[in-house]
């Protein structure tokens, strides 16, 4: 096989630069991206605009800058973000879950084929709306946490 300079340059320039590709190690963004996913994340995609509401985006963690976090955006700077009861408000407004049927749920195998068992549901957020699943040990578990402002950047 020949490889020149210009394509492993041009290869590790489009990484540093473009895009970078990711497997998804958990189901937090499930039904959306599933656990074992292959995905590109654009870097450049907020150059010139800022994440809205809905997107998903991968960041560093800032208490382990090894690690990177898969997650979507529920409110942008200047929105207001509180927890009451496991229901959750963006700028003092509870954002409205739909209950989807059981047969979108299908099975979801993580660790070894063991399923995780929740509800999905449609959550409309602003003018986004978005499939998302909460697990039957999150809907036990109450929390809450009290209101905060989105800060800017």
């Amino acid at each position: 096989m020949i490889v020149s300079g210009g394509a492993i340059g041009s290869s590790l320039y489009l990484r540093d630069q473009c895009l970078e590709a990711f497997s998804v190690p958990t189901g937090s963004c499930y039904p959306n991206i599933l656990p074992g996913d292959k995905i590109l994340a654009n870097k450049n995609a907020y150059n010139k605009t800022d994440p809205q509401r809905g997107d998903i985006v991968i960041f560093i963690n800032p208490e382990n800058r090894h690690e990177k976090f898969l997650k979507r955006v529920v409110a942008i700077a200047g929105d207001t973000v509180e927890m009451k009861n496991n229901e959750l408000y963006i700028n003092d407004q509870k954002l409205k879950l739909e209950k989807l049927p059981d047969s979108t749920l299908g099975k979801m195998n993580i660790n070894d084929n063991e399923n995780i068992k929740g509800t999905l549901y449609q959550e409309t957020n602003g003018k986004t709306q978005y499939d998302i699943m909460l697990t039957d040990a999150y809907e036990t578990t109450i929390r809450d946490f009290v209101k905060i402002t989105v800060p800017a950047n």
